[in-house]
């Protein structure tokens, strides 16, 4: 038996060198992304109310398992992209982003696209588009994917993936970020799961905190409407917090929070205000509303700027007091930052509201009934006991008329029973 060529066996032994080579880079392929999985899981369970190391963790990992350069992590909520998290983004490239904040996807570009399709977006070479993109012109970026995070079939962020060479990304690298894409939607709705159950907790500890107030202090508002705003400032993310009332035709400081020390004065000046006077409180007192300014500075018709930039304060939200149809108060909360509360922040305020009127309410005196106790004896006259103003008297007396009842009952009975019973006399 002839033994086979020494080229063929050559080639056998390099064909199977290759094969070799090929599964021992798969499997290490696969450690690796087992490994990041791993990792990734673990941030999530360590952080579940914190979203900023688990997408930099799955940057971190994503970006190495792709042998990409940088990479950065874009949510999007209403309508705009906003970048959520940055890994090794060229400086120039990352001034430029801090600079954009916020933006509206174009329909021709790159952003436009991902949110129409919801569909990864393979580019082979940024630099050869007609115009070149922002990640081009300050990152250098050259191959990049876009890979959609999806809840429910609606866009809710995007993984950017970007290599400063002309290097088109494997099938299983694209697979390995949508996989991560997954991950990223799950540590979202576990993240608002969480902090929902936590804002509640929050709420429910503040509302008891208020009514506890209010058990304690009966005749006296200032305690509650104290508490009031401290937590109305807490629990809103808010800087500024004042409670104010109506008395007559004007509006009257109750309590204010967070100002700082030289911004005091400004807002005490404000007061006793006007009821047309045009500051968001008095506008939700006339209204009755809820009134919401993004930026009262940049507000035509806001007349205490002053006390505004003295207080350090722009986006403000007031929710007006009402009992029984008439506004008397109102809630009042501002921020640093130009922008909006969110709606369960108002819905907070309008507990806070219902409180506050309950505490005004317990404030105001009762007229007393023409039964009410004061017209009744102090004294019981079959015992001489004092009765304190009790309206059921004392406990002698209750057991008095009782007895007399039963006695009474007894006697009608044996009546009806002789009435009833024929006589032994024959006639």
């Amino acid at each position: 038996m002839k033994a086979p060529p020494r080229a063929t066996t050559a080639a056998a032994q390099s064909s199977d060198k290759k094969k070799i080579a090929l599964l021992t880079r798969e499997l290490s392929e696969a450690l690796e992304q087992q490994t990041a999985t791993s990792e990734v899981l673990g941030v999530i369970s360590s952080s579940p109310g914190d979203l900023e190391p688990v997408f930099r963790t799955m940057l971190a990992s994503a970006t190495s398992i792709c042998g990409a350069k940088f990479g950065i992590l874009f949510r999007y909520t209403d309508g705009l992209f906003h970048p959520a998290a940055l890994l090794d983004v060229p400086p120039a490239f990352a001034d430029f982003l801090g600079r954009q904040g916020s933006f509206a996807p174009e329909p021709d570009r790159l952003f436009g696209r991902l949110s129409q399709t919801k569909k990864v977006v393979h580019v082979i070479d940024r630099a050869t588009e007609p115009n070149p993109s922002p990640s081009v012109r300050y990152g250098g970026a050259r191959s990049s994917i876009a890979v959609p995070m999806l809840k429910e079939n609606e866009l809710v962020g995007a993984f950017f993936i970007y290599r400063t060479e002309v290097r088109p990304f494997t099938d299983k690298q694209i697979e390995l970020v949508q996989n991560f894409a997954a991950q990223a939607v799950i540590a979202i709705e576990n993240a608002r799961l969480l902090n929902e159950l936590r804002e509640s907790l929050e709420k429910q500890t503040a509302t008891s905190d208020v009514l506890n107030v209010i058990s304690r202090s009966p005749t006296d508002v200032q305690p509650v409407f104290e508490i009031i705003g401290e937590r109305a400032e807490r629990l809103c993310e808010a800087e500024v917090s004042v409670v104010s009332t109506v008395e007559g035709e004007l509006i009257h400081l109750a309590s204010l929070h967070g100002v700082a020390e030289e911004g005091v004065q400004a807002v005490r000046q404000a007061f006793p205000m006007r009821l047309d006077a045009e500051t968001i409180s008095a506008r939700a007192i006339r209204a009755g509303a809820v009134v919401h300014v993004s930026d009262v500075l940049a507000d035509p018709q806001y007349e205490t700027k002053d006390a505004a930039q003295a207080g350090g304060y722009r986006s403000c939200l007031a929710v007006p007091m009402v009992r029984e149809g008439r506004v008397i108060g109102a809630i009042f909360v501002a921020r640093r930052e130009p922008g909006f509360f969110a709606e369960r922040q108002v819905e907070l305020l309008r507990t806070f509201t219902d409180q506050a009127v309950i505490a005004i309410e317990n404030r105001r005196p009762r007229p007393m009934s023409s039964r009410s106790s004061a017209a009744r004896p102090s004294i019981c006259r079959r015992c001489s006991t004092r009765l304190s103003n009790r309206p059921l008297g004392c406990a002698r007396l209750i057991r008095h008329k009782s007895s007399v009842r039963r006695a009474r009952n007894r006697a009608t009975i044996l009546r009806r029973r002789t009435a009833t019973r024929p006589s032994s006399m024959s006639t």
